[in-house]
């Protein structure tokens, strides 16, 4: 864990792709967001970590070189302990998000959209950092990848939300 508390190199994106809820909520994120993270962290990489593959009209994010598709993985816990930041951009759909609680669980602070953490019993800049337009999502973002404190004090309140009220023995 000490590795993505220093420099950040790494944020996460984990679902399937095949979905649309997750292929659109990535095309988003990957046109409107990533480029304002981009020109300030130019070093940053995504990974999108998933199983599918995306729907052919957003087969050309598959050409950005700053994007690390995984393809399907065994496990992902090496994936999200590489990354210091879980986005989950989503725009539609519904149910609970269960790869939200899992990069709670796994200690991984998340910034979201209000839709990506739906069904979720959150305190917004507690647990989770909400925000609903690019600019603002890519601000928090930028800021949450400076701020250790930030990261490691989010981090612990999630994790203990998602083991206090979403573990599977809960």
């Amino acid at each position: 864990h000490s590795v993505r508390l220093d420099k950040p190199g790494f944020i996460i994106f984990c679902g399937a792709l095949w979905t649309e809820p997750n292929s659109e909520g990535l095309n988003w994120f990957c046109k409107e967001v990533w480029p304002l993270i981009r020109n300030e962290l130019p070093d940053l990489k995504l990974l999108v970590v998933g199983s599918g593959v995306l729907p052919l009209k957003f087969a050309e994010l598959r050409k950005i070189d700053s994007l690390e598709f995984t393809g399907r993985v065994e496990d992902v816990k090496p994936w999200y302990n590489k990354a210091a930041v879980s986005v989950a951009p989503l725009l539609n759909g519904s149910g609970t998000r269960l790869k939200v609680l899992e990069a709670m669980g796994l200690g991984v602070p998340v910034v979201s959209t209000k839709k990506g953490a739906e069904g979720i019993e959150y305190t917004n800049g507690k647990d989770i950092l909400i925000d609903d337009t690019a600019q603002e999502f890519a601000n928090t973002v930028i800021q949450l990848l400076n701020d250790k404190e930030k990261r490691i004090s989010i981090s612990e309140a999630a994790r203990k939300l998602a083991e206090e009220k979403y573990d599977w023995n809960v």
